[in-house]
This record gives C-alpha cells, structure tokens and sequence, in this order.
C-alpha cells in the first residue's frame, strides 16, 4: 500500500506534468486596434466634448484677454525701368527689375531709411517744440524710434515681379494708417535718388483697418478646442493601454487560456436602488472615511461589515442574475469531474480580497441545492470567515471547521453541519480562528474529513482564503477537484490573476475556470466605478497574522 505521503505527491506531480504541456497565460501583447482606439471614444465621448467646450472657451478667454488686437495697413510698390535704351519685353528685364525690388526691400528695412521714416513721421504728429498735437492725442499716437518702427513693419517683394510691399501693424489703427502714408509719401522718391535708370511708384495705397489681422480668434478657438480634445484622448488612450485591470470576459480571454465558466453582472439589491445617493453625497461620504482616524476605521462596524442582504440567489433575484447562475451552475458539471465517490469538491478562490469569492461561493452552493443535489458549503477562510454572516439562519458562534480539525471541545463532525432550511443545503462553518490556519487545512484529518464528506455529498464548495494573501489555499490542491478563480470586474489585475494562477499551479492544483464577477455591462470597456457590490474594498486584515494565536477560542467577526 502506498503511503499518503507518496500519494499526494504523485498527485501533484501527474497534475503539474499535465498542466505545464498547456499554458494558461498567453503574451501580453497590447495590440493598438481600431476597436480599441474606437471605443476610447465613445466610452469618454462626454469627457471629450466637454474637453472641446472648455478648450475652445479657454482658448476665447485668453484671446481676449491675453492677446492685443493688432491692425495693419498695406502699401503696394512698383519698380519701373526708366531707360528707353532697355526692352521691357525680355526675361531679363523681369529678372532686372525683381532684382532691383529686393534690393529695395532690404534699402527699406535699414536703419537709414528708417530713421528717415520716424523724422518725418514724428514732425507730423508734433508741433514746433516736440509735444504732441492736440489731433494726434486724440487718436492715441504717439513718436516713433527706428527699433519701435523696424518692430512694427514688414517689406517684402512678390516673387518673380517687379512689386513690393510694406506692411504696418499696430495696436491702432489710426497709428498702422498714418505711418503707413509717411511710407507712401517719401517711399518713391527716397528710393529714386542716385537711381538713374530705375524709379519706384505707388502701385495700391492702403487704407484705414476695418478689424484686426490678429489674433484670429476663431482659429485660437477651434485650435484650444482641438488641442484640450486630442490631449484627453490622449490622456484616456494611456490609461487603457497601462491600465492592468480586468474589465471584461474578452480581456481574460485575450489573455489566459483558462475558461470563463461564468459570469456575474453588477447586482444591485432595490433596496439600494431606491436609497441611491446622488455623486455629491457620495463623494462627502467617501472624504468623511478618508479622514476619520484609521484606528476608529478599522474597528468600525463600516469597516467590518458587508451587505450581504437582498444578495443571495432567492425568487424575488433579478433574472439576468439568477439566469447568469444557471449557467454558471450548468458550466461547473463539466469543469469538476467527479471521483469515485461520486463527489465533486471545488475550491472557491481569489487572488486578493475584494473579489467577492464567499459570496459567490454561497450563491453557487444555493444553486446547486435547487437542483435536490446533496449540497455542502465549507467556510475554509479561517482568518476571515464570513459565511456565518451571510446566512441569517446559520448561528452566529459556535464550533466549527477548525474545532473539528483540532479535535478541541468535544466538536464532531455531525455537530457542527448546520442545515438551512431555506435554501437546501449544509453549512460547515469555520469556527473559532486557530493560530496556524495552514497546518490545519494541510493535516491528515482534513484529508480524512473531505473523504468522509466526499461520500456524504454529490457537491462540495469550500470558500477559500485568497491566493495571494495565505498559502491556505494550495494546501487543498489535491484535495479538491478543481478550484475556481473569481475575478471582479473593474477591481482585480491582470498581473495579480496570472499570479494567482501560477501559485495554484505550483502546488499542483486544477484550476477549472474564472468566474467574472460584478460585471458592468452598461460601462463595458473602461474604468467604471464598481462600487456597489458590497465593501470588498475594506476586505479583512490578513497581514496582521501575529494576533491570531491570541483569538484563538473567541469567535470572530472579522471580514
């Protein structure tokens, strides 16, 4: 005979043989669809036209404010051949004269002919001891330096003729006009002097400004549209690619081999609905917790406590919930193969607190008693054990799964079954919290009990501790048929899940499927706020193992 030492690791052994042939994680490879990129925009389609709204009003805001309105006035000058020796009609009589405008060009934007310039404007504007007329302070002007007035013009030669332009901006109008004339006036002849053969005319004048050439507020405002709009798509388009989170069923699928055996959408009771708070309640709420003393939080009943009312598998249950079940249920069959009891015994798991494993693992349990199965649900979270909590008819304290084990206060197995009556099936509860949860699960008389159980049930379901708190878990790998990964939608990673996966393949375990758990349809892809499943955010304290030893023998009400 061999002995139950070999024969768990030959278990074990023959599972991770088996399993290491099929991966369960694919290759990450974080492909840029049109899909993706497509349901970034309807899923922040708000965000982003209210990005537009607020870009094109920011940038009309700044425009106006910010920005001085800038006129300008407009000259156009023609160069001309005086020569009659020359014909006007050659190619090089053109490339001559687009020649002889560029040189004037540069001629004008000198400091000689701009200084010119600002003498003959300024004495326009002021009387014989230099102050300003009273006409020029009516309109706003004021004297001109060269590098004031080189600031405020351009000159530049149409390409391949004989034109060139000059251009005045100013702040006023009158201002851009009045200096633009002065260039208009003396422009010609300034240029003409010493020229023998060539002579400058005014081919277009200008005129006063009807509106500002800049900023173009209509071009300013499409543009901070545009910009806010691209740089919060931009902003959502990096959250969906870093974003580690599981959403949906496809993003399992695209990422690990393991089946999705079911799913959950988000349940929400009508009692809630009817108590729905409005966003601003609610974010009161949510800055009234963050600053209560963390030593009140934790011991606080909010801190402790779920709601687990009006959340467990019934006739008054919404029917896409229990229809999601049924088929959770019908799924489970064929994921679990039976042993030669007869028995098929799962292990409900997660990777961290927060998933909502046990209270999926009770609504599992009710939905297999429905079929007038043999039911059986072990509460194996010793650390946290909530099933008590869940079952209102199930007794608050009492012996249990540990005392059992333990062999302590007389418990026998047949004392601490407790039957509900209104759902069909068993309840082994976890008891007291022992100081060595792992040892318990992993000894003989586990194996001894879930073989005594196996012949007593047709379905067994043990709420297990999460995978990747305790190594409770692992323990039961070849103990249990399968195990099942619940994943909640919107809460659990990707990185964590493949952990989870890896931890329970280590140990030799079978992992039959996820569940996907609180699945928000209306949402879909992206980052929606699951928030109404419960207080899986506040789930237990597994970390703070030191202070077991020192429970042991009071009941617990620990989450």
């Amino acid at each position: 005979m061999t002995p139950p030492v070999l024969s768990d690791l030959s278990k074990r052994r023959t599972r991770m043989n088996e399993q290491a042939t099929v991966p369960t994680t694919r290759e990450n490879s974080n492909e840029i669809s049109l899909g993706l990129l497509f349901s970034i925009f309807v899923k922040r389609f708000v965000f982003l036209v209210a990005a537009v709204l607020i870009g094109a009003l920011g940038a009309l805001a700044f425009t106006k404010i910010f920005m001085t309105p800038m006129y300008s006035s407009t000259a156009q000058f023609r160069v001309d051949n005086t020569s009659t020796n020359v014909s006007t009609s050659g190619s090089g009589y053109i490339v001559g004269m687009e020649y002889t405008a560029n040189n004037y060009v540069e001629e004008i934007k000198g400091n000689v002919f701009l200084a010119e310039i600002v003498k003959r404007y300024n004495n326009s504007i002021t009387d014989e001891n230099g102050a300003l007329t009273a006409e020029a302070v009516e309109k706003g002007l004021s004297t001109l330096t060269v590098e004031k007035l080189s600031s405020m013009i351009s000159v530049a030669a149409k390409a391949d003729t004989n034109i060139f332009t000059v251009k005045v901006a100013s702040p006023n109008k009158q201002e851009a006009y009045l200096i633009l004339k002065v260039f208009e006036e003396n422009t010609p002849h300034m240029l003409a002097e010493d020229k023998e053969f060539f002579a400058v005319a005014l081919n277009n004048s200008g005129s006063i400004a009807k509106s500002a050439d800049s900023p173009n507020t209509t071009v300013n405002v499409l543009l901070g549209a545009f910009l806010l709009a691209v740089i919060t798509y931009g902003v959502f388009f990096l959250i969906a690619i870093l974003d580690n989170t599981v959403y949906d069923e496809d993003a399992l699928k695209q990422r690990f081999t393991v089946p999705v055996v079911g799913t959950l959408p988000e349940w929400k009771t009508a009692e809630e609905m009817a108590q729905q708070k409005s966003v601003t309640e609610e974010l009161r709420g949510k800055v009234q917790r963050l600053l209560r003393n963390p030593l009140e939080r934790r011991g606080s009943a909010e801190f402790v406590d779920r709601d687990y009312d009006g959340r467990l598998l019934s006739a008054e249950t919404p029917f896409f919930i229990a229809e999601s079940l049924k088929t959770l249920r019908t799924n489970l069959s064929y994921v679990g193969a039976k042993d030669e009891s007869g028995c098929c015994a799962y292990g409900i798991v997660s990777a961290y607190p927060g998933a909502g494993k046990s209270l999926m693992a009770a609504n599992i349990a009710i939905s297999f008693a429905q079929l007038k199965k043999r039911v059986l649900l072990i509460d194996a979270d010793m650390r946290c054990p909530v099933q008590h909590k869940i079952f209102k008819d199930i007794p608050k304290e009492g012996a249990g799964l540990s005392e059992v084990l333990a062999g302590i206060d007389g418990a026998t197995l047949e004392s601490c079954l407790y039957h509900s009556e209104k759902y069909g099936f068993d309840l082994l509860r976890s008891g007291h919290i022992p100081p060595n949860p792992s040892e318990l699960l992993a000894s003989k008389q586990m194996e001894e009990l879930l073989t005594k159980l196996k012949g007593m049930y047709d379905y067994i379901f043990i709420d297990l501790p999460p995978v990747l708190e305790t190594t409770d878990a692992g323990v039961l790998s070849t103990m249990v048929n399968s195990y099942v990964l619940v994943v909640r939608a919107g809460h659990s990673r990707h990185n964590a899940v493949a952990e989870a996966i890896e931890r329970l393949e280590v140990t030799g375990g079978h992992l039959g499927g996820f569940v996907l758990n609180d699945v928000n349809y209306k949402r879909g892809f992206g980052y929606g706020r699951y928030g109404h499943y419960g207080r899986y955010g506040r789930y237990g304290r597994y970390g703070r193992y030191g202070r077991y030893g020192s429970q042991y023998g009071q009941p617990t009400d620990q989450q």
